[in-house]
């Protein structure tokens, strides 16, 4: 796609694969803290390189 974008003269800035849920899933209070907790151990691991996940934050 960016190639055939290029070959008309579009200029091309930024390029990137996105990982985007088809489902979210709502978490509130406690349930919501839980996973944000799991989300940042995992990003905090070395051997860990991206973190995904469909959860949609409720107030």
């Amino acid at each position: 796609m960016i190639e055939a974008l290029e070959r008309e003269g579009v200029a091309i800035e930024e390029s990137e694969l996105a990982m985007i849920p088809n489902m979210k899933t709502a978490l509130t209070g406690e349930k919501a803290q839980e996973v944000l907790q799991l989300i940042e151990a995992l990003e905090d691991s070395d051997d860990v390189q991206s973190v995904y996940h469909n959860m949609e934050l409720q107030e």
